[in-house]
């Protein structure tokens, strides 16, 4: 997780997995990339979002936006 964070501080990777539309721009940024750091980790460690919301603590519906779209 830090690994992806430092590379997001350098390269502003996350951007391309944004979502700004309707229902996520009312998030603050660090929420949607929170959201989206965590969809990225669910999906690449083959979790889903389910393990990977009990795991961090989020909502599944949060990590589930992201991963879906």
């Amino acid at each position: 997780m830090d690994v992806l964070i430092d590379m997001d501080h350098r390269t502003d990777f996350l951007r391309h997995f944004l979502h700004y539309g309707a229902g996520e721009s009312r998030l603050p940024a660090a929420e949607r990339r929170r959201n989206s750091l965590a969809a990225l980790i669910a999906i690449g460690c083959n979790i889903g979002p389910q393990r990977m919301a009990v795991a961090s603590g989020l909502r599944v519906r949060e990590i589930s936006d992201v991963a879906d779209w």
